[in-house]
Formats: C-alpha cells, structure tokens, sequence
C-alpha cells in the first residue's frame, strides 16, 4: 500500500478548505434539524448522521494538519538550528 504524503502547501490548502467545508456543513445541519424542507424524519436522520460523520472526519484531517505542521515547525526551527545560524552570521560580520 502506497503511503500519501502531503507537502507544506497541501497541508495549508486542504486544512482551510476542510475548515469552509465544516462550517457550510454544519449551516447545513442547522437547517436540516429545524426540518424547513418537505422530507420524511427518517431521511433528515439519515442525511444528519452523514453529515455529522463527514464533520467529525474533516476536523479529524484538521486537527492531523495542524499536528503535521507543528511538527515541521518544530522540526525545521529549533533552538540549536538558530544558535548555529547566528553564530554563521556573527563569524561572517
């Protein structure tokens, strides 16, 4: 099985566009519970639980995304890391 890897770019993109898709499913949620549409209650439970399912599974890709990029963060910008680069600048000047 092929493992996917997301780039820094991808990790930004895709975790604001799971943020927009949360929160207009969510505005989608609200309106299904007051039931304004001519549905059955059986469908607008089934229709809320996917909706609820896909929510959950998107903050979950959000909350990965932004673990991921802690990581990278912290991974890329540590004290050390910045400790030898200033002592390049000062050997330099």
């Amino acid at each position: 099985m092929k493992k996917v890897r997301l780039n820094l770019v991808q990790l930004v993109y895709f975790s604001n566009i799971s943020l927009i898709i949360i929160m207009g499913l969510t505005f989608w949620l609200r309106d299904l519970i007051i039931l304004e549409w001519d549905i059955t209650e059986e469908f607008a439970n089934f229709i809320g639980y996917g909706i609820a399912i896909v929510v959950v599974l998107m903050c979950s890709f959000t909350i990965f995304a932004i673990m991921k990029l802690n990581s990278i963060i912290t991974k890329f910008v540590s004290v050390t890391e910045l400790e030898k680069e200033l002592n390049l600048i000062k050997n330099r000047g």
